[in-house]
């Protein structure tokens, strides 16, 4: 809403696309579909100050209905490092009596079936089942409840004068004595209780290190930067060969818009300006929105990206471009979003209104549709991203290598861009059977790759001056952390960093007995030089 945008809670402007004067408050509407960054520059006429390009075009009624009937769908991003901070700020303003986590059902899959029951079940009595019934049991159990959980940041709010128990049980998810949780599952309580959306997100945090260590402000970073726009379309931006890059965009380690399946979706469509951004978001965050649905229309070329249906506030607009009723425009929006498709008289008032038949088809098959305001919001969180990869790229490559820390080894300190190369080469090879952690070292490989071919590179991890947690960028190049020694995990990294403040260390024998490390880790400092010119001991030959 306008008025979230003007409290500051949400940096992102609702209004139809426009231009206003920082200088003597002048507001001017802008008549087009595309969002207000894209706006060509424009001075003022009163005082001749270069104007601000502002506005997203999302309706407010699609948060609240015509009529204020409507559930809203609050979500609000956070840095994850604050959380907890937000979640308790939220109960201590409602009241702790008044919010409650919102409740999950961890239901068994067809294949955890197979493997977790069925297989063991045949294994301990020795029967032989055949596939064919396998997969009758497997599907029949498929659904079943397995155990309890919680939402990663939804928070239920009871109504005032109401209590908890006249919407829902409730309970302590597993292992946890501290949080309480709705006992049904927070889907069932939709159209009841309001849900908020507190969530944790690794890009406040990521765009609040790099500014800090830039001392610039995050707002600073434009959103019309046209070679940064570039990385998007292509890599000729960042100095990289083309051919090494397979779809050849340059979003590889971008927040949202670095998996293969947007890198695809990007060289497929090759987004110019900010609002086709916007699009790209909502395409990747439905479901049956791209695949066999816009990605087809753009194919064939029966319609362009700004046409296909992304995001759900843009088919009430449309609709109601259209001539259709607002109240009809608002209902179909709903049941479209939700994947519950048309009714017949949806369809003939479309029709009426000469709405295209690719249009509808299209409607039909849609399963789940994404908020244009959180596809808006994303899209500005990466764009500030892709920005400093573009102008400052070692600040870039360090701070994602903190975010996936979890794929980054030790030994890829000393990599070049061959042995780069080769490892990246030999876990795409496995394909799908690769393990979470093998993919997860896969991803950084990517990234360290176009690092090398850009020509940056890293220090050597060092006891004084490396940072116990965190990738650091020193004279253009980066200063790997303390974490990343193996077995030297979260709380050894910290205690490193508490002991080295107080004084230095005189010896190994003194490094052990105030940081507690464990053989393993004394034996990796010593044998790969990072306690450089720490002796063994505090004894002192005489003769």
């Amino acid at each position: 809403s306008i008025a979230a945008f003007f409290a500051g809670i949400s940096e992102v402007n609702p209004l139809p696309a426009h231009y206003y004067c920082r200088e003597c408050g002048v507001f001017e509407a802008a008549d087009t579909e595309l969002a207000g960054i894209d706006l060509p520059e424009k001075k003022c006429a009163l005082c001749g100050c270069k104007m601000g390009r502002d506005g997203f075009n999302i309706p407010f009624e699609t948060f609240m209905g015509f009529k204020g009937d409507k559930i809203p769908d609050i979500d609000l991003n956070f840095s994850g490092e604050y959380q907890d901070k937000i979640h308790r700020f939220i109960e201590d303003f409602f009241g702790s009596e008044n919010v409650f986590r919102a409740g999950t059902i961890v239901t068994v899959q067809g294949q955890a079936v197979r493997k977790d029951f069925i297989e063991k079940y045949s294994e301990k009595t020795g029967k032989k089942i055949k596939e064919a019934e396998k997969e009758r049991l497997a599907r029949g159990c498929s659904g079943v409840k397995r155990s309890t959980g919680q939402h990663a940041g939804g928070l239920m709010l009871l109504p005032e004068g109401k209590e908890i128990y006249d919407f829902t049980p409730i309970q302590h998810p597993p292992k946890n004595e501290k949080i309480i949780t709705t006992h049904f599952e927070f889907g069932t309580l939709h159209d009841t209780l309001i849900k908020v959306d507190a969530l944790g997100h690794d890009v406040p945090t990521s765009l609040k290190r790099i500014c800090s260590a830039l001392n610039i402000r995050v707002e600073d970073i434009p959103l019309d930067d046209p070679d940064t726009m570039k990385l998007f379309s292509g890599v000729k931006v960042i100095g990289v060969d083309p051919k090494n890059y397979n779809p050849p965009v340059g979003t590889l380690g971008i927040p949202e818009y670095g998996t293969k399946f947007t890198r695809d979706m990007l060289a497929a469509t090759k987004p110019s300006t900010f609002s086709e951004l916007v699009y790209i978001m909502g395409l990747s965050h439905g479901t049956d929105v791209w695949k066999n649905n816009a990605e087809e229309l753009i194919k064939s070329k029966t319609a362009v990206l700004k046409e296909v249906i992304s995001v759900r506030d843009d088919i009430m607009n449309y609709l109601i471009g259209k001539g259709l009723a607002k109240d009809m425009a608002f209902n179909i929006t709903e049941m479209v979003r939700k994947g519950k498709g048309l009714a017949r008289g949806q369809e003939e008032d479309m029709r009426k209104h000469k709405v295209p038949e690719w249009y509808i088809d299209s409607c039909r098959k849609i399963g789940y549709m994404f908020p244009k305001a959180h596809a808006v919001a994303y899209a500005i969180m990466s764009f500030r991203i892709a920005y400093i990869k573009v102008h400052r790229p070692e600040y870039f490559y360090a701070d994602y290598f903190n975010r996936e820390l979890k794929g980054f080894d030790h030994g890829f300190l000393s990599y070049g861009i061959k042995e780069a190369n080769t490892a990246k080469k030999h876990l795409e090879a496995a394909g799908m059977r690769l393990e979470k952690k093998e993919k997860d070292r896969l991803k950084v490989l990517e990234v360290l790759c176009e690092m090398k071919e850009r020509g940056f590179g890293f220090l050597d991890v060092d006891l004084y001056l490396s940072d116990p947690f965190l990738f650091r960028v020193e004279n253009g190049s980066i200063r790997p952390p303390l974490s990343i020694v193996p077995d030297l995990g979260e709380s050894l990294a910290a205690a490193f960093g508490k002991e080295r403040e107080k004084s230095k260390f005189s010896s190994l024998e003194d490094m052990i007995k105030r940081t507690r490390a464990n053989k393993n880790v004394v034996e990796f400092i010593r044998k790969n030089n990072i306690a450089k010119g720490i002796p063994e001991s505090d004894q002192t030959a005489l003769f």
